[in-house]
């Protein structure tokens, strides 16, 4: 695991090592960086996938991470609180379970289920139909799965 101590070492490590950054239940996370608004992001970076769900949401709008991207979290009225003067973008907010724009996924707390579909589909970590049928199999439970057209359709191809 790699335990960065400042912003440009979170940023190589992740860039040199992996295909994006994940940040979850922020409210009482112990880790403190230094974080820079979007703005100074180099450019190299870009395209790295960040994906924040739960209060995480919160955080990126207090960096102000969420200023040019639609994005959702535990609603706009927390956003708007803990963002600040920093979140700028509340015409951004779509309310939804998740939200992937520019390389960016956003859910609220009660989406992992979604948040995972959308971070997988964006790291193409498989064709968009077997994700969605892991997503209804998650979603739906074994049992009614079984009965779906989805589930028919998967193993007629």
């Amino acid at each position: 695991m790699v335990r960065p101590t400042n912003r440009q070492q979170l940023i190589s490590a992740a860039t040199d090592n992996y295909a994006g950054l994940l940040f979850y239940q922020y409210y009482k996370c112990p880790l403190r960086l230094g974080v820079e608004k979007a703005e100074s992001t180099p450019k190299e970076h870009e395209t790295m996938i960040v994906g924040a769900i739960c209060n995480a949401a919160s955080f990126m709008a207090k960096h102000g991470f969420l200023n040019t991207s639609k994005h959702t979290g535990n609603g706009l009225e927390q956003l708007k609180l803990w963002g600040g003067d920093n979140y700028t973008n509340p015409n951004g907010y779509i309310h939804a379970q998740a939200v992937s724009d520019n390389h960016l996924v956003m859910a609220n707390g009660s989406a992992t289920l979604e948040f995972t579909k959308e971070l997988l589909s964006l790291l193409e970590n498989d064709t968009p139909e077997r994700i969605e049928m892991y997503y209804q199999f998650n979603k739906k439970g074994m049992t009614s799965y079984l009965r779906s057209e989805i589930y028919r359709q998967s193993i007629s191809s």
